[in-house]
């Protein structure tokens, strides 16, 4: 009984970091893909204007749209989190693993998601905003 549960211990270690891994980077992606547009769209929309005369300021409705792509794929890091917390549940990843695991996705995710609202501020046009964002994604 005792060699199944190393095995299947194992086994789940494989599976979260494998499978975590693939997710976390589709969710990073996405991230970009959703932060290369921020801007852009906004100008394409016509409505840059009416955001840039509000009250706010240039520096904080940049990070509003940056915690906005974070958030906004709360479910996608649900996902990535559960995979992890049944590795750690079944004993195939060591808590402090996870932890750090979870420490260096957020900083992934919020280098990826500045890199996307700097190519929807740089180029007027969403689609090469969004390309040039996933080129430097990947070559990343």
């Amino acid at each position: 009984f005792n060699i199944s549960v190393d095995r299947f211990a194992r086994d789940m270690n494989v599976y979260s970091r494998v499978t975590g891994a693939l997710i976390a980077s589709v969710v990073c992606l996405a991230v970009v893909v959703r932060a290369s547009g921020v801007v852009s769209l906004e100008r394409e929309k016509h409505t840059l204007d009416v955001l840039l005369t509000t009250p706010m300021s240039s520096r904080r409705i940049l990070w509003g749209k940056w915690w906005g792509c974070l958030l906004g794929m709360r479910w996608g890091w649900a996902w990535v989190i559960g995979i992890w917390l049944l590795g750690v549940a079944s004993g195939g990843v060591h808590p402090l693993g996870f932890f750090l695991s979870i420490v260096a996705l957020g900083c992934f995710a919020g280098i990826f998601a500045w890199i996307g609202i700097w190519c929807s501020v740089r180029f007027k046009k969403s689609l090469i905003s969004t390309m040039v964002a996933i080129m430097l994604t990947l070559f990343l």
